[in-house]
């Protein structure tokens, strides 16, 4: 993959990412773009930015081995990126990412789960901020919808997401996609 090599706060990026790829890892990440883009879901991938990236995050998820070598499971993979991509067509995503609006009753939402999310250049990172309570008492998750859960959580998933693509734009540097939460 590429030549350079990114660096975070606390060091270099362990092996897995972009630019630290090991010839095993990416031969399986050539093997996972294959067999994704002559799958169903093909169409669904096409659009999206950095299409390498998107993929080492399901590899990164799903490793035979977590040691030293970290080595991918592409099979592993494959089926938890198709999962996703079924709950994303179900709940149509992506059109709410490219009108950039929210789903409907994402209001109510974000007032029983609060939670922030903002950019740090100076760390490289997206920091998040998640309220605890709230969330987890069984009046509040009453509010909504199995359904409806899963498209708001996609949805928040999907604003962090853009969040840390413009980071690693404006610094040049790849972000691990590390979110803290916290007590406010």
């Amino acid at each position: 993959m590429a030549d350079s090599k990114s660096h975070v706060m606390w060091g270099e990026l362990k092996s897995g990412f972009v630019d630290t790829l090991s010839e095993q890892q990416t031969e399986s990440l050539t093997k996972f773009k294959e067999i994704m883009l002559a799958s169903e879901y093909a169409e669904d991938l096409k659009g999206k930015e950095d299409l390498d990236r998107y993929l080492l995050r399901y590899l990164r998820a799903n490793m035979k081995s977590k040691s030293k070598d970290r080595i991918f499971d592409v099979e592993a993979a494959k089926a938890g990126l198709i999962a996703t991509l079924k709950i994303r067509r179900k709940h149509k995503i992506d059109s709410y990412r490219t009108a950039g609006e929210n789903p409907q009753g994402y209001d109510k939402y974000v007032e029983i789960n609060p939670a922030f999310a903002y950019k740090d250049p100076k760390a490289k990172l997206v920091v998040g901020i998640q309220r605890f309570g709230l969330l987890g008492t069984y009046t509040k998750m009453s509010h909504f919808t199995d359904d409806q859960w899963e498209l708001y959580l996609l949805h928040q998933s999907e604003l962090r997401d853009r969040m840390r693509r413009e980071l690693r734009e404006e610094t040049g540097v790849e972000s691990p996609g590390k979110f803290g939460s916290a007590k406010y």
